[in-house]
């Protein structure tokens, strides 16, 4: 039982100001208000240090505030902070949002495992920069963690699915545009993998295997980008995985054969945008394409490609 007082960074035209969300989680006469003797948990600032001497944190686009005696959530990339500490207590300040877009553009470095003792992170956002090496299998220990976006940076090597598929807050997980590789896991789903998540996006790696049909147990996932990689093998049957919005498997030397009736049976009220260019289909187009009054996009055709245009009217 505790106060969850959030303070968040807000940019505002030229100006910088800062806009205070408090969440009750019970009934209370009072908050703990920051102030001038405003310190940050012990562990969250170890962990913000050697993300920064990691990441070559001198060479940074932007490092303001980061290693003064500014306020670490005036620290830029930090977003929100919240007061973690029970009734009574004195303030605990924990980090729970980082968002650090394009600003690691010029001397590559790994994001370090000490970032695992950010233990009330639930976002963290570092797309478009240079970070490199693997993903920190630590990073599956926090437990709080919703939204993990490291877009378009170099990391290599392959993901521990077995630690990654177990952190049960988890909602979105965006690893696209890096260089990635080995088997998408196909013994993920079930046995409690990742019950809360909506949207995953390894495109535009180089990951192998076949699409794993497991996924159609994860009953909540309703994006899917899987498009741009090596990946080989029918298209698997995930029909009983209902409400898909975005199913993009482009760009990927599948086994040859037509679109599957499955998904316009099953997602042709939900489906929005629908990417299965270059991956070897045959046949005719289903009738059934005409009836997806949700669908946005769809693109089919391409190197590999023979399918027809059926009846659609």
């Amino acid at each position: 039982m505790f106060n969850l007082f959030r303070l968040k960074l807000c940019k505002a035209f030229s100006g910088i100001f800062l806009a205070v969300m408090m969440t009750t989680f019970m009934a209370v006469d009072s908050f703990a208000q920051p102030g001038e003797g405003y310190v940050i948990n012990e562990d969250d600032s170890l962990a913000l240090v050697a993300y920064y001497e990691s990441t070559n944190g001198d060479q940074w686009i932007d490092n303001s505030g980061w290693l003064t005696d500014a306020p670490v959530y005036s620290w830029v990339g930090i977003e929100e902070v919240a007061n973690v500490a029970g009734d009574g207590e004195p303030a605990d300040w924990r980090v729970t949002v980082i968002d650090m877009p394009r600003n690691n553009m010029t001397v590559p470095g790994p994001l370090p495992a000490d970032l695992a003792d950010l233990e009330f992170l639930e976002d963290f956002k570092a797309d478009v920069n240079l970070h490199i090496g693997g993903l920190p299998p630590e990073l599956a220990t926090l437990d709080r963690l919703q939204f993990l976006l490291v877009r378009t940076n170099l990391f290599t090597g392959t993901v521990d699915w077995d630690v990654f598929s177990q952190m049960e807050s988890m909602q979105q997980f965006r690893i696209r545009q890096n260089y990635f590789s080995g088997p998408l896991p196909q013994t993920l789903g079930g046995n409690g993998s990742w019950p809360a998540l909506t949207r995953l996006y390894v495109d535009d790696n180089r990951f192998t295997g076949q699409i794993p049909e497991v996924h159609s147990e994860l009953t909540t996932l309703n994006r899917v980008y899987f498009h741009n990689n090596r990946l080989t093998g029918p298209i698997p049957d995930w029909s009983s995985l209902e409400g898909m919005e975005y199913y993009r498997i482009a760009n990927n030397d599948l086994e040859p054969g037509p679109i599957p009736e499955w998904i316009f049976d099953s997602w042709g009220e939900t489906l929005i945008r629908f990417q299965i260019q270059n991956t070897n289909r045959t046949g005719s187009l289903s009738p059934k394409l005409a009836q997806m009054e949700a669908l946005e996009q769809f693109i089919i055709g391409g190197q590999g490609d023979t399918i027809g245009e059926g009846e659609t009217t």
